[in-house]
C-alpha cells in the first residue's frame, strides 16, 4: 500500500470515527455548539449537519472516483474547526472540543488549530498528488490492505487519545 492510499484510509477512518463518536455523545456535542453560538435553524439540525458532513467526507475517501470531494470536505471542515477554535478563545470559559465525542475529553484551543492544519495538509497532499501523478489506483484494492490501513488508523487515533490524556494538565 502506498503512502497516498494510506493517508486516504487514515483520513476516511478518522472522519468516520469522529462522526460516530459525536453521534454517540450527541447531547454533549449539541451543548458545545450552543456554547459557541453557531446554531443554524436549531442545535439538533446544526449538529446533525456537522456529523453528516464528517461522515460523508470519511466515506468518500474510500472511493477512487470520489476521494477528491472527500478531501475538499475535510479541508472545509478543518477551516471551520480553526475558525471555531479562534472564536472559542474570545468566549468566556473553556469550551469542550467534542472532536472525538466524550471519548477524548479536551477543550478547544491551539492544539485544535494545529490538528486542523495537519488535516488540511494531509487532504491537500492527497489532492495535489492526484493531479501530479494521476490516479494510479484505478483497480480496487483488496480487503486486506484496506482493513490493515483502517486498523492502523484506529491505532494512531487511540495513541493520540492516550497521549492527550497522559499529558493533559489537571484543572
Amino acid at each position: 500500500m502506498d503512502i497516498i492510499y494510506f493517508i486516504r484510509i487514515f483520513l476516511g477512518t478518522m472522519m468516520i470515527a469522529t462522526a460516530t463518536l459525536k453521534l454517540l455523545s450527541f447531547n454533549s456535542f449539541k451543548l458545545t455548539i450552543k456554547q459557541l453560538n453557531i446554531v443554524i435553524i436549531n442545535a439538533a439540525i446544526t449538529v446533525s449537519g456537522i456529523i453528516g458532513i464528517e461522515m460523508l467526507s470519511g466515506i468518500l475517501m474510500f472511493f477512487n472516483a470520489l476521494y477528491l470531494g472527500g478531501s475538499l470536505l475535510i479541508v472545509l471542515l478543518s477551516i471551520s474547526f480553526i475558525w471555531v477554535s479562534i472564536r472559542s478563545k474570545k468566549l468566556p470559559g473553556k469550551i469542550t472540543c467534542n472532536c472525538f465525542g466524550n471519548l477524548i475529553p479536551e477543550t478547544l484551543g491551539n492544539h485544535t488549530i494545529h490538528r486542523a492544519i495537519f488535516l488540511i495538509a494531509l487532504a491537500l497532499f492527497v489532492g495535489i498528488m492526484e493531479f501530479a501523478l494521476g490516479n494510479k489506483a484505478d483497480s480496487p484494492a483488496t480487503a486486506y490492505p484496506i482493513a490493515l490501513g483502517i486498523l492502523q488508523s484506529i491505532a494512531i487515533i487511540g495513541l493520540y487519545g492516550n497521549i492527550r490524556v497522559l499529558f493533559s494538565r489537571p484543572e
